[in-house]
């Protein structure tokens, strides 16, 4: 087997920024926390975009901050690091998954078993006496 190498990050000339073939996965852990609970689509999709830049790009935050993401978005940069991201379908599906009703359904009931399990334990106790 030949030496597996980290791809080197591939430079948008365009835009004289260095862009990341891949997100990893914390790096995609990262993004969903920041953004599963946000309800507001242009909201999730705006801070998602920009931690995507954070995160793949050689633009420090505060120059992200400065431009701002609808220069960012008409300029064609964000999609241009989307594009050059080769595993972006995995935070597409990590987003939906994190907004699914059964994955908010199973964090109820994890929250709930708990109490309703203490709850039944109390009653039992109460028709015992």
């Amino acid at each position: 087997m030949k030496e597996i190498k980290v791809l080197e990050p591939v430079l948008l000339k365009e835009y004289d920024v260095h862009c990341a073939n891949y997100l990893t996965y914390a790096q995609i852990s990262q993004i969903v926390k920041a953004v599963a609970n946000i309800d507001d689509w242009a909201e999730r999709n705006t801070v998602t975009d920009m931690l995507i830049l954070a995160h793949a790009t050689d633009v420090d935050k505060k120059t992200l901050a400065e431009i701002g993401h609808e220069k960012l978005q008409m300029s064609g940069l964000i999609d241009d690091v989307k594009t050059t991201i080769c595993n972006m379908y995995e935070l597409e599906t990590a987003i939906d998954q994190a907004r699914s009703l059964e994955h908010n359904f199973s964090l109820v009931l994890k929250n709930l078993t708990p109490k309703i399990t203490e709850w039944v334990s109390k009653l039992a106790e109460s028709k015992k006496r």
